[in-house]
């Protein structure tokens, strides 16, 4: 008897895999400056934040010391607009919507400057 044969199975086309954008790629690309500054009293913050962020990509161009060392949250100020720079500094250091301020000066030094509140030595 000669074997029944069997339906062929349909194969899948292969579909596009959708690779998400290198984040280091997109932030070279982007070449946003950012400043540090620490707004706390905790000594070397900035310099620890510093050595993370870069480790991650970001540019960061200048650490010191805030006017004062009593934020207790992390701000955001935001003279030149690199979305995904800003973006993902929101997120990794976990800035609070309301503290990013918007302030277009595209002669300042820094495109970002970040005030380390208490929260940032988490």
């Amino acid at each position: 008897a000669a074997p029944t044969p069997r339906p062929a199975i349909a194969t899948p086309a292969p579909t596009p895999a959708a690779n998400p954008p290198d984040e280091r790629a997109r932030l070279q690309q982007e070449a946003a400056r950012v400043e540090l500054l620490n707004g706390t009293s905790v000594r070397g913050l900035a310099a620890r934040t510093r050595d993370k962020l870069q480790a991650q990509g970001f540019r960061v161009t200048r650490i010191g010391d805030a006017d004062r060392y009593t934020y207790t949250e992390t701000l955001l100020i935001v003279y030149v607009d690199k979305p995904f720079t800003r973006e993902l500094s929101v997120q990794r250091m976990g800035i609070k919507p309301q503290n990013v301020r918007v302030t277009p000066n595209p002669k300042a030094s820094a495109d970002l400057r970040v005030i380390l509140g208490k929260d940032a030595n988490r």
